[in-house]
């Protein structure tokens, strides 16, 4: 039968047939139909002959005119079979409330490369495959039963609508009445060159910034993650805020390319009840063999928390040897269920910056307590000593890495569980090159301090910093402390009556400190009188600096200084 003949018999594709349209826009119809859609029908068909279809969801496309459909499935499902027997399929859209329809007709292809299923997980699929709780099938992205099915059409066939629902209504109306055929919509094909002219053209015409040499932009990519960084440090960026890599990734397929291929975009891990496993080992994928970062929120408030907490765990404690630095964070760290002494058990030989904050234990400890600090309670074996420590909590009592190396240290006491001054003592000159220390609370308990002048020989130590709630840390502190080299001082929360104990000693304490230079108090409360005192008592500083907590640097550097050598005042 003749193509006039077909055409005569077939009015309504005739009429409803659009081939004028540019491959773009045609795209531009189909997209319109997929998105709001979203669940497809995928047919395959069986040795016998028998086709099948099932509902699937496709992933998100690359690029905004990519056509290949990509589905997650589980491998060992029929339908695998049935692409294996025969890899031609359809997939099918239909838009309930339009009417509008779409057929793709291609070959499907299944891809178990680990890379490529990573890249697309998302946290919604492990509800699809289960955990069989065999250690293997966890239904997370290293799941061998997870596979992708990727469908690559020969060609497209769709349906779009023109009319709405009263426009559709009118013209099936005339063309019952007339005996025309109706056309409410367009049927529109798209071929499978149609794609890779416009992909060609759009190479052609790329924006400008995409025509950045990768390495370059990658540099760009590097420095907008650094800024980020300080943003967050800084309190200009909000903690929750989108990564750059995140959405330098989604900007466009080129974005997206030199994002996932730059490592050191995805060395900062974020730990926590509520990240999956799978945004974890996406980013230990991406960042390679770099060195990474991790800062880990442990405390829990179910028993299905802390074990979603323990699989993350399990991903990133094997990467021990790439930790750059550790954060980590917990309310209350039970010995019999634990979480921090886990992450702290491991083997870190890179590891140069250390954070721990832990409020309570639950359990017993008791070994640990004021041990000698030759033998650290983390990191013990294989670990090499971090230049950087902060300890908060009592992170001091059971949880103190390897002194060595210290150059800075943090210790913060956030509730009432001191440590014996010998404790104290050895913490601050097991290190050889202690240059900045920062002391945050009633450390040592009342009446402890043994106010014996130079007792404490800090020969590096070139800033210090001290907090104090009862107020006999300032005078213990510094009339206990040696320290030839003593450049900067701050002070914060100080009161009148918390220096009392310097003055009797002012002869004493000048040539222990004559090196000073710069001081900073900070939410203090001094009479006119106390700073007199305190500048007859610390003859060599030549510059003041007040400030509120907020605006002091977490540093215990006190950002100060004068050129000249001159005193100065600043607030």
């Amino acid at each position: 039968m003749s193509n006039t003949t077909n055409k005569s018999l077939d009015p309504y594709t005739d009429e409803a047939q659009n081939d004028r349209l540019t491959p773009q826009a045609k795209i531009d119809g189909l997209k319109e139909i997929i998105t709001s859609t979203k669940t497809a029908m995928l047919t395959t068909r069986a040795s016998d002959g028998e086709l099948h279809s099932r509902a699937m969801n496709p992933i998100s496309p690359d690029t905004n005119n990519e056509l290949t459909l990509t589905f997650f499935a589980n491998n060992v499902s029929h339908k695998f079979d049935e692409i294996q027997n025969d890899s031609h399929v359809n997939v099918s859209f239909y838009n309930q409330d339009t009417s509008s329809w779409a057929s793709f007709s291609g070959l499907a292809q299944v891809i178990e490369d680990r890379e490529v299923i990573k890249q697309n997980w998302s946290s919604t699929l492990p509800a699809w495959f289960g955990d069989l709780k065999d250690g293997v099938h966890k239904g997370d992205s290293n799941d061998p039963r997870v596979a992708l099915i990727r469908v690559v059409p020969n060609e497209i066939r769709y349906w779009y609508v023109t009319k709405g629902k009263v426009g559709r209504a009118v013209e099936i109306g005339v063309g019952a009445l007339t005996g025309q055929a109706a056309t409410p919509g367009e049927l529109r094909t798209i071929t499978k060159k149609e794609p890779e002219a416009i992909s060609e053209n759009e190479v052609a015409h790329r924006p400008t910034v995409c025509n950045i040499p990768v390495e370059v932009l990658a540099s760009i990519f590097e420095i907008s993650r650094r800024i980020h960084d300080e943003d967050v440090r800084d309190g200009y960026e909000d903690n929750d805020a989108i990564p750059p890599e995140i959405v330098l990734s989604h900007v466009n397929s080129h974005f997206r390319a030199v994002a996932i291929s730059t490592p050191a975009l995805w060395c900062q891990l974020f730990i926590s009840a509520s990240i999956s496993s799978s945004e974890i080992e996406t980013y230990l994928s991406r960042s390679s063999h770099s060195l990474i970062s991790i800062r880990a929120h442990l405390s829990s408030d179910s028993f299905e928390e802390q074990d979603r907490l323990q699989d993350l765990l399990d991903l990133v404690i094997p990467e021990s040897g790439r930790w750059k630095s550790l954060a980590a964070f917990q309310s209350i760290e039970s010995v019999k269920q634990p979480l921090l002494l886990r992450l702290c058990g491991a083997t870190a030989p890179n590891l140069r910056h250390l954070t721990l904050e832990v409020e309570d234990i639950d359990g017993v400890l008791e070994e640990r307590v004021d041990n000698d600090e030759s033998l650290p309670h983390i990191f013990a074996s294989g670990s090499s000593a971090p230049v950087f420590i902060r300890l908060r909590g009592v992170a001091m009592n059971y949880f103190r890495p390897q002194l060595t190396q210290a150059m800075t240290i943090h210790l913060e006491q956030v509730k009432k569980v001191p440590i014996q001054y010998r404790t104290f003592r050895s913490i601050l000159t097991t290190p050889s090159n202690l240059t900045h220390l920062s002391i945050h609370g009633d450390i040592i308990p009342n009446g402890k301090w043994p106010r014996q002048r130079n007792s404490l020989s800090l020969p590096k130590l070139h800033s210090l910093r001290i907090c104090s709630v009862s107020g006999e840390v300032y005078a213990g502190l510094l009339l206990t402390v040696d320290a030839p080299q003593l450049h900067c001082l701050c002070l914060k929360d100080v009161q009148d009556s918390d220096l009392d104990g310097l003055w009797t000693n002012d002869d004493a304490i000048k040539p222990i400190f004559s090196s000073i230079k710069r001081v900073t108090f900070v939410n203090f409360d001094l009479s006119p009188s106390t700073f007199e005192r305190f500048c007859n008592t610390f003859p060599s500083i030549t510059t003041f600096r007040t400030a509120t907590a907020r605006e002091e640097d977490e540093s215990p550097l006190a950002r100060t200084g004068a050129p000249d050598g001159s005193l100065q005042q600043s607030s």
